[in-house]
């Protein structure tokens, strides 16, 4: 486990790490569980999985490498942890300290002895933003088949047809491609609800010159894609071309500066700058883009506020967005792998406006 001597490294003195984020727990040991589970990796000697009668066949199935403890209750869990920390001398725990319930932090303490917490959460987030070979590929397919259901979604755009139409259409398609489900519900939002970033889709049908905003994503063997196209109902007027163009450029542009050693706040600034001198800078109202991979939203943060670096091995997404009340929203959004020099596109679908 080549990302735990790095963990190690980066933790210092720590002689364990307790890890309870089901995304973690996968990140480090490969395996899902279907209820509540928690890791003990020491710094020396095998990792422990400590997992409910639900998911014990499952885990000895699948969990490699890791000796696997049974609970029948949540008491069960307490009494393995206290006799984990004896057996295993555990003073310095590291923990996931954003996750974290006090409820159950306060459960640790009270079942261990004299136990000294030492937070890990945005240094697990530092070791998964960079990506691995592997991740890579899965992220690149989970793209690819979020651009075939985006490609299917802008065909069935008519007037008319439901906005559920359209993201029905669009995730059977990414299911036939071997989709193992969308990655956050899909967005299909028209006319004036697509100024709702997040608007959930609709019953509403499809009228003439409506601004239409399709944000969709899957997950392809428990990694994540999102991509946003922004398209008319019939041709554009004049007032949507512009809005397009703006928000098209801007991505294009701040893209353009995406290299290792920049900091998310820089791209954030390129995009909104541009916005702003084409006077949509009130109406760009959140980050430029977010980390993608297990979870849809992860380190780094691309916005106004990050000082995140970026490093090669990296993913995540470049999506400006204009939303002007009454009249609707664009939004274009795609995935970005960082490379040594300069950067991937990951996403293609085509960026027209009709």
């Amino acid at each position: 486990m080549n990302m735990l001597k790095k963990l190690w490294g980066m933790l210092g003195e720590v002689d364990a790490l307790i890890l309870f984020k089901p995304e973690n727990i996968f990140y480090f040991s490969n395996f899902f569980s279907s209820s509540f589970m928690y890791l003990v990796i020491p710094r020396d000697g095998v990792p422990l999985a400590v997992v409910s009668q639900l998911d014990l066949w499952a885990a000895k199935n699948e969990l490699k490498g890791f000796s696997i403890i049974e609970a029948k209750s949540q008491e069960d869990f307490d009494k393995c942890f206290s006799k984990l920390q004896k057996d295993l001398k555990i003073k310095k725990l590291g923990f996931e300290e954003d996750f974290l319930t006090v409820s159950v932090k306060e459960r640790l303490e009270k079942s261990s002895d004299g136990l000294n917490f030492i937070p890990a959460s945005n240094i697990i987030k530092k070791i998964r933003s960079i990506k691995s070979r592997s991740e890579i590929e899965k992220i690149r397919k989970a793209a690819k088949i979020a651009d075939e259901g985006m490609k299917k979604a802008i065909e069935t755009i008519a007037p008319g047809v439901r906005e559920y139409d359209v993201a029905a259409e669009a995730e059977y398609v990414m299911r036939k491609r071997g989709s193992g489900g969308t990655s956050f519900e899909t967005i299909v939002a028209s006319g004036y609800r697509s100024a709702f970033p997040h608007a959930s889709t609709s019953g509403r049908k499809l009228v003439k010159g409506d601004l239409v905003v399709i944000d969709l994503g899957v997950r392809y063997k428990n990694y994540c894609s999102d991509i946003t196209r922004t398209c008319t109902v019939g041709s554009p007027n004049s007032e949507q071309e512009k809005l397009f163009q703006t928000v098209l450029s801007a991505q294009q542009k701040a893209i353009g500066i995406i290299r290792p050693g920049v900091k998310g706040n820089e791209i954030d600034k390129v995009a909104r700058e541009l916005i702003k001198r084409e006077g949509y800078g009130d109406f760009f109202i959140h980050s430029f883009g977010h980390g993608i991979g297990i979870e849809v939203h992860e380190h780094p943060s691309i916005s106004s506020s990050s000082t995140d670096i970026i490093d090669a091995g990296m993913v995540f997404t470049a999506e400006p967005g204009v939303y002007l009340p009454n009249f609707g929203g664009c939004r274009i959004e795609d995935m970005i792998l960082v490379r040594k020099r300069g950067y991937e596109l990951l996403t293609s679908s085509p960026r027209s406006l009709h």
